[in-house]
């Protein structure tokens, strides 16, 4: 009370026979404690939808929607080159061209992800890059850092 609760990804809520009696308790506690409580709930949109549906008292209480656009490519390599910048590596401007590649090749579905899907590229290609160096006997400090073109998987082996 007197704060926020933020559930993410709430719809998985639904569906079986908790997740109605949280979302049951979830509406009570909304009504009863309306001025000192706030809920926000998120997920995909098609989702959410049905979520909202589920229980009559849902709509009534999420009058509020707001929806995030994707990002866009410049966006989601920017958010890799932060992440990658965070855990110490560098991506070249080889790698980096490869990355646009596989992000153009890839479909925007529901499940895409956004930013995620650049931190699971960089985690893909942080394995790549440790399998590359693991027969150096001496990587010298920027070997070690620097993600190149071979960490990034070539198009027909682009994660979904």
């Amino acid at each position: 009370m007197g704060g926020v609760l933020f559930i993410d990804e709430a719809y998985s809520l639904g569906g079986y026979q908790y997740g109605r009696e949280a979302i049951d308790t979830l509406v009570k506690e909304m009504e009863d404690n309306r001025d000192d409580l706030v809920v926000i709930v998120a997920g995909y949109p098609d989702p959410m939808v049905a979520f909202i549906a589920s229980n009559p008292g849902l709509a009534s209480r999420f009058k509020t929607v707001v929806e995030f656009e994707d990002y866009d490519d410049d966006e989601i390599v920017a958010i890799l080159h932060q992440l990658a910048g965070a855990s110490d590596y560098t991506v070249t401007e080889e790698a980096g061209a490869r990355f646009r590649e596989i992000l153009a090749a890839t479909p925007r579905t529901e499940a895409f992800g956004n930013g995620r899907f650049a931190r699971n590229c960089l985690e893909e290609a942080i394995g790549r890059h440790a399998w590359r160096l693991r027969d150096v006997e001496a990587p010298t400090p920027s070997a070690l850092r620097e993600l190149t073109v071979e960490d990034f998987p070539p198009l027909q082996e682009a994660p979904e």
